[in-house]
């Protein structure tokens, strides 16, 4: 799924659209694999309004977070199709519609099985639909109806506890001790997955949409164990991998003003993709690696090592330009940090001063310090 494409399920997600509908919820609390207190599937609209309105606000933020970061897109290995693979169960989930409470408690079984914590969880787990609209090549709406597009989509929400404490009591007119302990279900899941995906104005079957709240450290149970997907590498992993990379290449030519160059070069390849590809991943292996570090300033006897220093790091794989390219430049020394604003970079560079390594900053005339304007001597 691109940008626009989770956008589109994202806008119609909501009561009152038209062409929206949370048909079944699966609810549960979860206290350890072997404790679920609490498992019931109901109708979404013989729920109470209020309790109703949490769980779609819950459910829709499984789509929230970018493309490559907080949503990260698995195609199902091929074991994951035959009996008790992931692939085989959801598919079952799907089309059951959560009618037999014995396939969904299989899948709820699963998550409880394999999902990795600390503490209990809730878990809201519904079927959806959503009538998709054709559209024509200009990308307007026609009367049309395409498919009906069913998915299922999950939400697993630690469970916070509220220790007893001071209250206020309506009914004893004071401040006491409150002596009973709240359970609050958080309405941000911290993981969740959406199936089958909805790409190119249709349902995929053969993959997944993962969802965490945590992109530089998901939640690797629910990738590999419960969805039975390969995780590679976070958003992180890759930033780091992709530093290592231009690190070991570049070594003594990597100044501040190359640095600055590699992430300008970078944020340029981005724009111009996102203008003509709709928003999709960028992937960049190590030719436009070494496209990007020539550009940079980097020398030819420098670059003639890319190739073996890329495939020791990342092998064959291919990074998310949008995971290695920073938005601000952060420069650190002894305690001190700085930060940089992409506007700015050309007023901060290096020098070597009686002999001892500098960074110059050009100050305007308005400096402030803790919030204070300082003077300048």
């Amino acid at each position: 799924m691109n940008k626009n494409e989770v956008s589109e399920i994202k806008k119609v997600f909501k009561d009152g659209s038209g062409l929206f509908t949370l048909n079944k919820v699966l609810t549960a609390f979860v206290n350890d694999p072997e404790d679920i207190p609490y498992k019931e599937i109901k109708s979404y609209y013989i729920l109470p309004e209020d309790e109703a309105e949490l769980i779609m606000k819950t459910l829709k933020k499984v789509l929230s977070g970018s493309i490559g970061k907080g949503l990260l897109e698995f195609a199902f290995p091929n074991e994951q199709y035959d009996e008790g693979g992931s692939q085989a169960l959801l598919y079952k989930v799907l089309q059951d519609e959560l009618q037999n409470p014995e396939i969904a408690y299989e899948l709820l079984d699963k998550i409880a099985q394999n999902y990795e914590c600390d503490g209990t969880y809730a878990v809201f787990c519904g079927l959806c639909s959503y009538s998709v609209m054709k559209k024509a090549k200009d990308l307007e709406t026609i009367d049309d109806s395409g498919e009906l597009y069913k998915f299922i989509i999950c939400g697993i929400c630690p469970v916070k506890i509220d220790k007893a404490g001071l209250v206020y009591s309506d009914e004893q007119q004071e401040i006491v001790k409150k002596h009973n302990i709240d359970r609050l279900i958080a309405q941000t899941p911290q993981d969740g997955f959406l199936y089958p995906v909805f790409s190119s104005r249709s349902a995929d079957i053969n993959s997944v949409m993962y969802y965490t709240h945590t992109p530089k450290n998901p939640n690797r149970s629910v990738i590999n164990e419960i969805l039975g997907c390969e995780f590679e590498r976070s958003c992180e992993d890759e930033k780091e991998a992709f530093q290592r990379i231009v690190e070991t290449v570049a070594q003594d030519e990597l100044s501040i003003d190359v640095i600055h160059n590699i992430n300008d070069n970078v944020s340029e390849m981005l724009e111009r993709q996102q203008e003509d590809e709709e928003e999709s991943l960028l992937l960049v292996g190590k030719e436009q690696i070494e496209q990007v570090l020539a550009d940079s300033g980097v020398s030819k006897e420098k670059l003639e090592r890319l190739p073996n220093i890329y495939e020791n790091v990342v092998g064959e794989d291919k990074l998310n330009a949008q995971n290695i390219v920073d938005k601000k430049t952060v420069i650190n020394s002894m305690g001190i940090t700085v930060n940089v604003s992409p506007e700015s970079q050309q007023k901060v560079s290096t020098k070597i001063i009686d002999g001892k390594k500098c960074l110059i900053i050009e100050i305007d005339d308005d400096l402030k310090v803790n919030g204070l304007s300082a003077n300048i001597k």
